[in-house]
């Protein structure tokens, strides 16, 4: 008796999901060509399509995420929501603290991929922590420490928006 979803391909899978095969149409599980929206960026939103099958804890609920559109988890420690950063067309998933890796609300690691198999990429996800935060001094409408752009992986900080 098969307890695991059948999958032809051997990716692990099950080759019902709708995100079985890509947008380039591979169906290699450790697959992240995420491109919508393409914001003339490099494709792909950190998880592979195995973690976006998999899914996450968003919001108290077990969620897949999409491997076709870019995914990124959110914890808005002081609930002051997205604003015009919204409408970049990035599909925002708002997590509850217990949803990352760390302690509380001063979770430093901020990893969502907590639970690492073997088709999970080389590096662990993070999330993006929103929280008001006075900048003082800074004439910005956030800050992030690190020196990358990308998925908040390279970010060695929070990113921290200030309410107006």
């Amino acid at each position: 008796m098969r307890l695991d979803p059948y999958s032809a391909n051997d990716n692990c899978i099950a080759d019902s999901w709708s995100g079985d095969t890509g947008p380039d149409t591979s169906n290699s599980p450790t697959n992240d060509n995420d491109n919508i929206p393409a914001l003339g960026r490099a494709h792909g939103d950190g998880f592979s399509r195995y973690q976006e099958y998999r899914g996450f804890m968003i919001n108290g609920t077990h969620t897949r995420t999409s491997p076709v559109e870019k995914d990124l988890l959110i914890y808005d420690e002081d609930n002051i929501t997205l604003g015009y950063f919204g409408t970049v067309g990035v599909s925002t998933h708002f997590i509850k603290v217990d949803e990352w890796s760390g302690t509380g609300t001063n979770a430093t690691d901020r990893v969502i991929d907590m639970h690492a198999e073997s088709y999970d990429l080389a590096f662990s996800q993070h999330g993006l922590h929103l929280r008001d935060y006075s900048l003082s001094g800074y004439h910005d409408w956030g800050l992030a420490t690190g020196g990358n752009e990308g998925p908040p992986l390279p970010v060695e900080g929070c990113f921290f928006a200030h309410s107006t």
